[in-house]
């Protein structure tokens, strides 16, 4: 009986300690303290925001990166996060379009069977888009027609893979081998561009949870 005695009183004394110093660290953590989170890697849901806190900075990485200039990347950037396209996406799809030139003299307009072309860097169609790509259009105008209308495709089968494939072959019912390859090559593209903005983020100072900023 008195072993159970002393070992409530135990029992007692340590709780009561270990809620002291819980108590303790709670109340040391005001709203001005410092509480250091990091991030390790960024993914299709976060790097639209994370580049938004250095966004600047970011542009000219991904320029240097692909040896584009800094407007193209800066206008993709603008409408997938405006039509909540995951910009490393949009960029894959840009870069297996046109290689992310809005105009190449040496290269030769797609032709397709009906008759049509297919213009700038989002390789808008002559027929779907008449008046987005007459002269070509402008980057900004092509940008925003192409991505939105992937939105459309993402926003109508709730897959970015179907996404990429519908907005290469025009229709789900007439996917074949040409257009898996085209899912293929984005999805390379875009884990470049994941490894590599994974890359340059891990050397960027950690999110300060105090001050409210992610």
């Amino acid at each position: 009986m008195r072993n159970l005695s002393d070992f409530i009183k135990r029992f007692f004394i340590v709780t009561i300690f270990v809620t002291c110093a819980i108590l303790f660290l709670v109340g040391s953590i005001t709203p001005t303290s410092r509480v250091i989170v990091f991030i390790t890697s960024l993914s299709r849901s976060t790097i639209n925001s994370e580049i938004a806190t250095d966004r600047k900075w970011y542009i000219k990485q991904y320029a240097e990166k692909l040896n584009r200039n800094e407007y193209t990347i800066e206008t993709i950037y603008k409408y997938s996060t405006q039509f909540n396209i995951p910009f490393n996406f949009a960029l894959a799809i840009g870069y297996q379009e046109s290689g992310l030139i809005h105009y190449n003299p040496n290269r030769p307009l797609n032709k397709n069977i009906n008759g049509s072309f297919d213009y700038g860097i989002f390789q808008l169609n002559s027929k779907s888009y008449p008046n987005v790509i007459y002269n070509y259009g402008t980057i900004e105008k092509n940008t925003k027609q192409g991505i939105s209308h992937l939105a459309l495709e993402y926003k109508k089968y709730n897959s970015f893979e179907i996404s990429a494939m519908t907005y290469n072959c025009g229709n789900a019912k007439r996917v074949g081998v040409q257009t898996l390859d085209y899912l293929r090559n984005v999805l390379k593209y875009e884990k470049d561009l994941d490894e590599f903005v994974n890359s340059i983020y891990k050397h960027k100072i950690s999110r300060d949870f105090s001050s409210g900023k992610i």
